[in-house]
Order: C-alpha cells, then sequence, then structure tokens
C-alpha cells in the first residue's frame, strides 16, 4: 500500500510490527477466554470470579496506558516498549507458577503484570503513527492497523480453544510467554520516532500536568469515550460467549475456538471499509455507520435472547455486526481523537487509558453483577446504547473537526 509524503525523514513503519505490537494486549486478553469454565472448575470458583481474570488484565491494561506515554517521551518509543516485553515476561511466568501452586491470587497478580508490560504496545505503536503521519493519513493507517485486532483476537481464540482442549489451560500462558518475547523481534526492526527526549517527562509534577492537558481536550475525551462505550460492548460479548456456547449450547472448547473466529472477521471486514471509504466519507459519517451496525446488532441480541432464542447463528452473527460496527467507529476516531494534540504520546496514553478504562468498568460489572451471561450481557448492551447516544448527540454530532 502506498500513502501520501509523511513528517518525517525516517523509513516508513512497516505496518506488520505496527500491527504485532498494537496486539501484543490482545492476545493477552483473548487467548484464553476458551478456557475459563475450566479455570473456574480447576479453583473451585464462580464463573464470575473466572471472569475477573480478564478484568484484572484490563485494569493493569488500563494503568499501564498512562506508564508508557511518559517512558516514550523520556526514554524514546523503542526502549519503552522493550520495558513493557519485560514485564509482561515477569508476569506470565507468575501465572504459569499459578498451577502448580494451584493459587488463583496468583494468578491474577500474573495477569496484572501481563498486562501491565503488554499495554506498552498500543500506546507505542499509536505514538508512532501520531508521530510519523499526518491526522488524514493516519485514518489509513489505524484502519488497517485495526486488522490486529480482527486477526490476533481471532487466531487467539482459536489457540487457546485447541489448547485447552488437547493439553490444559495453563498452556495458554506458555503460548504467552513465548509470543511476549518473539516481540523483540519486529520491534528491533522499527526506527526511532521521537524527536527529542524529556527528562522531565517521568516527573510525577509533570505527568499530572501533561495529563491535565489532555483531560480538558473535549475532542479527544468526548470521541474516545464513544468509542471505548462501543469497545466494552464487544468485550462483554467477549466474556459473556464462552460460557452461553459451552454452558449453555454445549459447544466443546475446541469447536467454540474455530467458530469463535467468525465475529472476528467483522473486524477484518470493518477495518478493509474504513480504510476504503476514508478518502470519500468524514470522520463523523463513517463513526455513525458504525455506530448504527452496533445498535442493530446490540438491540437483535437482545431481542432474540428475550424470546429464549438463543442458537450459534444468533450469537455469531450478531457478534459478527457488533465487531464490524466498533471497528468502524474506532478505526475513524482514534485518528481524530489525538489530532489536536501537540503531545503525540500523552494524549495517545490518554485516549487509551480512557478506552480500556471502559473495558474494565464493563467486564467487573459483569463479573461482581448475580445472574447468568443470558441476562445480564443484554442489560449492558442497552446501558451502553442509552450512554452512547448521549455523547453522540451531546458533542460529537456538534463537533465540525468531524466533518474532515
Amino acid at each position: 500500500m502506498s500513502f501520501q509524503k509523511h513528517r518525517l525523514n525516517q523509513k516508513e513503519p512497516h505496518i506488520f510490527i505496527l500491527i504485532v505490537m498494537s496486539s501484543f494486549a490482545s492476545m493477552g486478553a483473548i487467548i484464553f477466554a476458551p478456557a475459563l469454565p475450566e479455570i473456574s472448575q480447576y479453583f473451585h470458583i464462580s464463573h464470575g470470579h473466572s471472569q475477573l481474570t480478564i478484568t484484572l488484565f484490563l485494569l493493569g491494561y488500563a494503568i499501564g496506558q498512562l506508564i508508557y506515554g511518559p517512558l516514550a517521551n523520556r526514554f524514546g518509543r523503542k526502549p519503552a516498549f522493550f520495558i513493557g516485553i519485560v514485564v509482561a515476561t515477569i508476569g506470565s511466568l507468575i501465572s504459569i507458577a499459578s498451577e502448580p501452586l494451584h493459587s488463583f491470587y496468583a494468578l491474577i497478580m500474573g495477569r496484572l503484570l501481563e498486562a501491565l508490560g503488554s499495554s506498552a504496545g498500543l500506546v507505542i505503536s499509536f505514538t508512532v503513527i501520531s508521530d510519523h503521519y499526518y491526522p488524514e493519513q493516519a485514518r489509513r493507517i489505524i484502519a488497517y492497523l485495526m486488522l490486529a485486532f480482527a486477526i490476533v483476537p481471532g487466531i487467539a481464540t482459536f489457540i487457546g480453544g485447541v489448547l485447552t482442549t488437547h493439553f490444559h489451560w495453563i498452556s495458554c500462558f506458555y503460548f504467552l510467554l513465548i509470543y511476549g518475547l518473539f516481540l523483540i523481534i519486529p520491534a528491533s526492526l522499527l526506527d526511532e520516532t521521537a524527536q527529542g527526549l524529556q527528562k522531565d517527562a517521568i516527573q510525577i509534577k509533570q505527568m499530572l500536568k501533561n495529563y491535565r492537558i489532555a483531560l480538558n481536550n473535549r475532542l479527544l475525551i468526548s470521541t474516545t469515550l464513544f468509542f471505548a462505550l462501543s469497545g466494552m460492548c464487544v468485550y462483554l460479548y467477549i466474556a459473556s460467549s464462552p460460557f452461553i456456547a459451552i454452558d449453555s449450547l454445549h459447544i466443546s472448547p475446541q469447536a467454540y475456538g474455530a467458530i469463535g473466529l467468525i465475529p472476528f472477521i467483522g473486524t477484518a471486514l470493518g477495518s478493509l471499509v474504513s480504510a476504503k471509504l476514508s478518502s470519500q466519507f468524514s470522520v463523523k459519517q463513517l463513526m455513525l455507520a458504525g455506530f448504527i451496525t452496533d445498535l442493530i446488532a446490540m438491540i437483535s441480541l437482545t431481542v432474540f435472547f428475550y424470546f429464549n432464542f438463543i442458537n450459534l447463528i444468533t450469537l455469531i452473527s450478531c457478534g459478527f455486526l457488533l465487531m464490524l460496527g466498533n471497528c468502524i467507529i474506532v478505526g475513524n476516531g482514534s485518528s481524530i481523537a489525538t489530532s489536536t494534540s501537540t503531545d503525540k504520546a500523552n494524549a495517545s496514553a490518554m485516549m487509551n487509558f480512557i478506552n480500556v478504562g471502559m473495558l474494565v468498568v464493563g467486564t467487573f460489572s459483569l463479573a461482581i453483577t448475580p445472574g447468568v451471561p443470558i441476562v445480564k450481557l443484554p442489560i449492558g448492551f442497552l446501558i451502553a446504547i442509552v450512554i452512547m447516544s448521549i455523547v453522540w448527540i451531546a458533542f460529537i454530532h456538534r463537533r465540525d473537526e468531524f466533518n474532515t
């Protein structure tokens, strides 16, 4: 693919490198989803408690967003990413040790560290894109980058199903250990895009000042909140669908891992559609199209569940539409969110913190709320629909920036 002339005289970052970097946390968050019922049985905990392994991962993922922005400004983009790999490796080792220790708390701690480390991937990849490209080019790059959120989670679901069925749930964490170490190779091929290092970037006072500036950017906050709510719905679906498919529909983990690839095709399609149409339609038009697609998916699934019309076709097809709409929203919203900020690293960090923070709120609420996933998932969808509609009408619909 070819793009317009970029800002820097450096070599253009290869899209494959950006994809594997940005997908670092996606692999860790999704691969063991087919193993959740088995983890629940192994540690003798409820389904809700087993889902905390996703929630705690997302919590570490959210916190990490605020860490790597300052680190990237202080030490450079590549060194910050390598720090993340070290932390994630330690987390994987602790997760592996949780099995012989028979300690669910060790698993939780390992998951938290895995998240803190792998969160570097999303921050650094978005920062590199903001460093290197103008906003109109970034829309196309990010649209292609969204392929990572289709290919990697889909592959992760499949791999997790195979590993859980033929080996044991702990094998998923051995895979994560190897995967994290492998990322050293492509990341080492990336050119450093930081134009200068800020010696005070990791000082608490300076960090707070930078994030206060980011929080005052209404374009950044409103846009991020909108696509974060869409992403939250995707993770509610990801956390609930294994229990619905395996426990209620009696599908094996391996079969679910294979069938679970289908919704992620929606993400791939959304990224390609967004990339192709980015030059023909405005950000607002494409975000609205994605929002309408999400509404169709969430309302349809709610109606199906209400009338007890639950099968693999309804579960998977609605997931497909949900991920299709989410990809269109995120691919366009994230490109415009940081466009007005001069500090790309901290703006990207705040954007990703809000985005992942909403995932934490959603999955934690799912875990602690009594009831079964068939009931809780539609309720979560309906709440998100209301809030997204308010944000769209009150903020995004009125912003002139989205007409570009």
